[in-house]
């Protein structure tokens, strides 16, 4: 699935529509990064993978998500999450005996 909008008939509101699908999801297919490009074939732009042979779209994976699955991040970003899903309790604790 591309989103798709004829060239001379794009209205803000679908402008906006797509920088916001290039933004929030990945091809389906192969995880890039979606672009807004020129189908010159059909006089469309589209909002979709480079790779004219990919469709659909999903959404991106968050820090929070792909840390869960165990995926590598970058420490300063894993610390964070790990701070934010302390129980309050130990996170008082851990702030605490850094002080003595």
């Amino acid at each position: 699935m591309v989103y798709q909008v004829k060239q001379g008939e794009v209205t803000n509101e679908q402008w906006e529509e797509m920088k916001k699908i290039t933004q929030d999801y990945v091809c389906t297919q192969c995880g890039g990064e979606l672009t807004i490009h020129t189908n010159a074939e059909k006089g469309t732009l589209e909002a979709g993978c480079l790779n004219r042979e990919h469709h659909g779209y999903v959404e991106r994976a968050t820090y929070t998500q792909a840390l869960r699955r165990g995926e590598e991040i970058h420490p300063a970003i894993r610390d964070r999450i790990e701070r934010k899903m302390m129980p309050r309790e130990e996170l008082g604790r851990a702030m605490n005996s850094g002080r003595r």
